[in-house]
């Protein structure tokens, strides 16, 4: 009899728990149609937290989120909801889709529409919005590529400038060489000049002194030539040619002190 009692107790206790879930449940529709999105988002968490498993206060809570502009949230709640069982997947794609769209992630919002469609081919809304966000691929692709265009454009232009400037400062250097070279050879050949002209000068002077020393000089007499002399003289003769020999030599002894 006790366990009858505790039985319909705890039916009588969910019971209660369940028509709470739907008051909050009702309470947040009715904001949501307000446009209160924020107020029916707290109805929706309060439903939550009385039963974290209630799928249709989840799904109208990612639908809260949504409207709020809460979109990550939104996102996360509606990819958890089609891992779940008993919902609605056909309107879980296009709602998703539709944040994904206003996330401007084109292409996860046309994966989403094509499986609403693959759903349910009828669907106008989801075809639409299908084409919608296939054109603003579109678009996207056609300024990416004139993105790119822009910057290899900008990029050769920086390029050809650079190698504008290299090839100037090489020309500026080549000239700067050229000139270098030129006063470089210019200063060797008048070095070579001067050098030539030096040895010339010393060829000359070294020539001139050989012959100066080759030269006879006068009034010199060997002492062969005047031993040869004596021995064709007769005796007073020979005298008086010693006698001139000897102030001859002695005049040459004269001329070699001064000279030193």
């Amino acid at each position: 009899m006790d366990k009858i009692i505790l039985f319909l107790l705890l039916i009588s206790f969910s019971f209660g728990f369940a028509q709470k879930e739907r008051s909050l449940i009702r309470e947040g529709n009715k904001l949501y149609k307000d446009s209160l999105f924020k107020e029916s988002l707290n109805k929706y968490l309060d439903a939550l937290a009385e039963n974290p498993e209630n799928n249709t206060a989840k799904y109208n809570l990612a639908n809260s989120l949504y409207k709020n502009n809460q979109l990550n949230e939104a996102e996360k709640l509606y990819e958890e909801l089609l891992k779940s069982k008993d919902v609605n997947l056909e309107n879980i794609h296009y709602n998703l889709g539709n944040t994904q769209l206003k996330k401007q992630e084109y292409q996860k919002a046309v994966d989403n529409y094509k499986k609403t469609l693959k759903l349910n081919p009828q669907n106008k809304d989801a075809r639409y919005n299908l084409s919608y966000a296939l054109s603003k691929m579109k678009q996207e692709d056609k300024k990416d590529n004139k993105d790119k265009k822009d910057n290899k454009d900008k990029n050769d232009k920086k390029d050809n400038k650079e190698n504008k400037d290299n090839k100037d400062n090489k020309e500026d250097k080549d000239s700067k060489d050229n000139k270098d070279g030129k006063d470089n050879q210019d200063n060797k050949d008048k070095k070579d000049k001067k050098n030539d002209s030096s040895k010339d000068k010393n060829k000359s002077d070294n020539q001139q002194d050989k012959n100066q020393q080759n030269m006879p000089k006068p009034n010199e007499l060997s002492k062969e030539e005047a031993e040869k002399m004596l021995n064709n003289l007769d005796d007073n003769e020979k005298q008086l040619l010693q006698k001139l020999i000897q102030q001859q030599m002695q005049q040459q002894k004269y001329k070699s002190d001064k000279d030193w």
